[in-house]
């Protein structure tokens, strides 16, 4: 079972299971969106409460469903894809932050879990502004790592691999300055303190119109 959770400023998200979450969350000077998977059982991503905003998911995915425990769970054929997207008010300047809490998880079979948080100009995470990508590279270890699209933009690789089975939890924070045009990724272990664990560089230009999943 693994578990994520998210938020973005301009707030937090959660996962778990499978792949699970249990919040999503943005901010500016206000939270944009809060998506705390507190809904009744069964319901998908078009269907779940966010408690600040109308900033909604377009699309939803067989097998990506509430438990109605607070969690969000993914739970899909292997080899299958999806985006879904939320449109938000364009950005274009000062910060905007992302917030994924991680329960843990436990994974098993082939490495090919795949996870991708984060702001883009396009839909789909295309034209990318900063996200925030979770992959299995190997049936022993997960990765995470940022990613970033356009002229002068770079990637952020963090320099630690993880082992598929990890029960304790975890939070990241995807931090996009759009002033500087740079993104910086931090981490925290449960009760320890925050660390930043990579940073890069946002195309010159970029705003941020979607964020998706």
């Amino acid at each position: 079972m693994s578990l994520f959770s998210f938020s973005f400023y301009q707030r937090v998200f959660r996962v778990c299971a499978g792949l699970s979450f249990a919040l999503i969350a943005f901010t500016a000077n206000a939270d944009i969106a809060v998506w705390e998977f507190n809904d009744s059982a069964n319901r998908g991503l078009t269907r779940i409460s966010n408690s600040v905003s109308d900033v909604s998911f377009d699309t939803g995915a067989s097998g990506v469903r509430t438990n109605g425990e607070g969690v969000l769970e993914i739970r899909r054929p292997l080899g299958t894809s999806v985006t879904s997207n939320a449109e938000l008010e364009p950005i274009r300047s000062g910060k905007v932050w992302m917030q994924l809490d991680i329960a843990g998880w436990d994974l098993y079979g082939e490495p090919t879990e795949e996870l991708s948080f984060g702001f883009s100009e396009e839909s789909n995470l295309n034209e990318a502004v900063a996200v925030l990508e979770w992959k299995r590279l190997n049936p022993s270890n997960v990765w995470f790592f940022g990613r970033a699209e356009g002229t002068g933009s770079t990637d952020a690789a963090i320099d630690e691999f993880l082992p598929r089975n990890h029960p304790e939890s975890l939070t990241y924070v995807l931090e996009c300055d759009l002033d500087l045009y740079t993104y910086e990724i931090y981490k925290k272990e449960e009760s320890g303190p925050w660390l930043s664990v990579g940073r890069g560089a946002i195309a010159e230009g970029a705003e941020i119109h979607y964020f998706g999943i």
